[in-house]
């Protein structure tokens, strides 16, 4: 059975990569978080969506929109294998343009989170089904998890209904895991999970949270 506690991401510039990483987390869990940046909301890019969603088939797939125009890409996800999407507040000069992004989400079918930068606090609204804390700043791997994560996790989970989900994105270890599971509800986990297996490392997550 696939620990609902953990989800594995990919952030890629090639197809080659990408199919690596889903091959050695087939075993390990039945969906996965796929990275998307088209160098609008962040310096960097990565592989295109419809290649991402392509080779993705297999698992139950979201998807982390770090892009300054979501919605441009709300029909390429309309696959079918897109259960949720995350979308950044930043994205959105006003908060009535992002309840509508959400609703247009559910619309299709897909559950729509709302993620922020680390210095700011996420706007909560009743159309999101989850919130996304980001442990880094989006963009780049392999960075060590920002200091005061657990205090941003904690005022979220004051500001919330009952039942929402809080996960959290970026710097995620076993250590961290260990030190925010009775906060945070989902650990999304990306640079530190290909360090050595894989499955190794995915072991040492699922121990973390015992």
């Amino acid at each position: 059975m696939f620990n609902q506690r953990l989800l594995p991401a990919i952030l890629e510039q090639s197809a080659l990569s990408v199919k690596r990483k889903l091959e050695q987390l087939a075993a390990l869990s039945d969906s996965v978080q796929l990275d998307f940046m088209d160098g609008t909301l962040t310096d960097s890019k990565t592989l295109d969506l419809d290649e991402l969603l392509r080779l993705a088939t297999n698992f139950k797939i979201e998807v982390h929109l770090m892009v300054a125009k979501p919605s441009q890409y709300f029909l390429t996800l309309a696959t079918g294998k897109v259960k949720a999407c995350v979308i950044h507040q930043e994205s959105y000069d006003d908060q009535s343009d992002l309840i509508k992004d959400c609703q247009a989400l559910k619309a299709l079918g897909i559950s729509p989170s709302i993620s922020c930068w680390p210095d700011a606090e996420p706007e909560t609204v009743a159309e999101a089904k989850s919130y996304q804390i980001m442990g880094v700043v989006p963009g780049q791997v392999g960075q060590t998890i920002i200091g005061n994560t657990r205090t941003r996790a904690l005022n979220l989970k004051q500001r919330v209904r009952r039942g929402v989900m809080i996960s959290l994105d970026g710097g995620v270890t076993s250590a961290v895991v260990s030190d925010l599971a009775d906060v945070v509800d989902r650990f999304i986990v990306n640079s530190w999970l290909y360090l050595k297996e894989p499955e190794i490392q995915w072991r040492l997550l699922e121990q973390a949270l015992k």
